[in-house]
């Protein structure tokens, strides 16, 4: 420990500045500076292994909210077999896309679907050793693609599941599948021009400990098909939740520099209007990594995240835009602040999530949860509270908007932040709080303020615990300390 710290004094301070401490430039130059791609999963997503599943209603609902986020490519369904008891909500929605698309004003967005690569596979212990495919073979999930008009597939694979079938097959399926999905799909749009196929490595973060090798040849060789057949882009999923950002990071660099040296590199971030050569990111939540890893990803090399809006999903949910965006936001992207309707996020979030589970929102969901408004302290240096004017905070080298970046200012654009009452307030901020419930009042000050202050810590070592933000509860403290001043509200409040 002595060496470590003796070694900063052979440091200048010059040098001290530059590094910042540790803050990695290269990183958050890239997070800033990239073109960000958003394939919206919210109308799948937030539905799978949900113990209340979305009806119809709710899908319309969450297309609605799609809409308000400036999103315009669209995962609209995962399907079953062809039989009637195979039918999903899924299937209703997208029998009427068009309409539903033409209703919500996205006609021209792109709508995706997921397709398994083959239904029909020769298993012996557990492990796929041959994939059938061909016209008499043809996946359900891309039979419903043709039958209800969606512009391209998303076809799924299991590189460990099927390690044991030879490569060649497997190009052979897909290549049969991309080429058939091409002649035989509705015609697009007068807007759009090629199809943008993808190919989902579904179980990538089980092949990258089991298979490694084989999940890179694979992706070399979808790299090596003719162009004209060759999907958009790769998405990988991070399933488990259980992996550290760095270690996300390096399958993110080895995928894409695998794309990059067989000539299929990222031409969405030369130009955002060309998708080709895309690598997007999945990950599901279970040990609080999520989050982390989608920036880790894009850092690496990852154009973008198909996710949801919200967190909802399996199995405790995943690394949704909302928050995504909102990182990358604050971390100065331009891209992101031009392509999406940023202001809308959080409400829309919120919509989704309720759509899906039937409930409020919790308070403390973080970036959409009502307490990531509140203003919490009136000291400096901790989240929620002022921010020193003169930091450069995000360690860029200058000092601007995004040092102050908050998400109910900044975001949203709220002008008059809730005042959060606990007993680490200050009485000012008491006060601001009363007024924000109750209006102006020559009753309130902060001499008062700092009266309830002393009645909350009072009650609290006397056993009485009670949340006094809301007007309710704040108004009734108020009259029992100050009852010949009291207040009157609603009932509604």
């Amino acid at each position: 420990m002595d060496k470590a710290i003796n070694s900063w004094h052979h440091v200048t301070m010059d040098e001290i500045k530059s590094h910042a401490f540790g803050i990695n430039h290269d990183k958050r130059t890239r997070l800033r500076e990239m073109n960000v791609f958003v394939l919206d999963n919210s109308l799948r997503e937030s539905t799978v292994a949900q113990t209340a599943g979305h009806t119809l209603h709710n899908k319309i609902e969450i297309l609605d909210e799609i809409k308000k986020c400036g999103f315009d490519n669209l995962l609209v369904g995962a399907f079953g077999g062809m039989l009637e008891k195979d039918r999903r909500v899924d299937d209703a929605f997208c029998e009427n896309l068009g309409d539903h698309l033409n209703r919500a004003d996205m006609a021209d967005a792109w709508n995706y679907a997921f397709t398994d690569i083959s239904d029909n596979m020769t298993i012996v212990d557990k492990q796929a050793t041959a994939m059938a495919y061909g016209e008499d073979n043809l996946p359900a999930g891309l039979q419903k693609c043709q039958k209800y008009g969606i512009d391209s597939a998303v076809i799924e694979i299991d590189i460990k599941f099927t390690k044991t079938v030879p490569m060649t097959e497997v190009i052979e399926c897909l290549t049969f599948l991309l080429t058939w999905a091409n002649a035989n799909f509705k015609p697009l749009g007068k807007s759009k021009d090629r199809r943008r196929h993808m190919v989902n490595l579904r179980d990538l973060s089980v092949a990258m400990m089991v298979c490694p090798q084989r999940a890179l040849d694979f992706v070399e060789a979808v790299a090596k098909l003719p162009k004209e057949i060759r999907p958009s882009g790769i998405l990988f999923e991070e399933s488990l939740g259980e992996y550290f950002g760095d270690e996300v990071a390096n399958w993110t660099s080895a995928i894409r520099n695998v794309m990059d040296r067989n000539d299929w590199k990222s031409e969405f971030q030369r130009n955002a209007e060309s998708c080709d050569g895309m690598l997007l990111y999945h990950v599901h939540e279970e040990y609080g990594l999520a989050n982390a890893t989608v920036l880790d990803a894009l850092a690496a090399g990852a154009d973008g995240m198909w996710c949801g809006l919200s967190e909802e999903g399996a199995p405790m949910g995943h690394a949704c835009s909302a928050v995504a965006l909102t990182n990358l936001y604050r971390l100065g992207n331009e891209y992101v602040k031009a392509k999406y309707n940023t202001k809308n996020l959080v409400n829309a979030a919120r919509k989704v999530s309720i759509a899906t589970t039937g409930k409020p929102v919790p308070s403390k969901q973080i970036v959409y949860g009502s307490a990531a408004e509140d203003v919490c302290f009136s000291f400096s240096s901790i989240n929620h509270g002022k921010r020193e004017d003169d930091v450069d905070y995000d360690g860029n080298g200058v000092v601007n908007d995004y040092d102050k970046f908050s998400i109910a200012t900044t975001l949203i654009g709220m002008n008059d932040q809730p005042v959060r009452v606990s007993t680490l307030a200050s009485s000012d901020m008491i006060t601001t709080r009363l007024k924000q419930c109750f209006g102006d009042n020559t009753c309130f000050s902060d001499v008062r303020s700092q009266e309830l202050l002393v009645e909350i810590k009072r009650r609290l070592m006397n056993n009485i615990k009670e949340e006094y933000m809301q007007i309710p509860q704040l108004g009734k403290l108020w009259n029992d300390v100050f009852p010949d001043d009291s207040l009157q509200w609603s009932n509604d409040d």
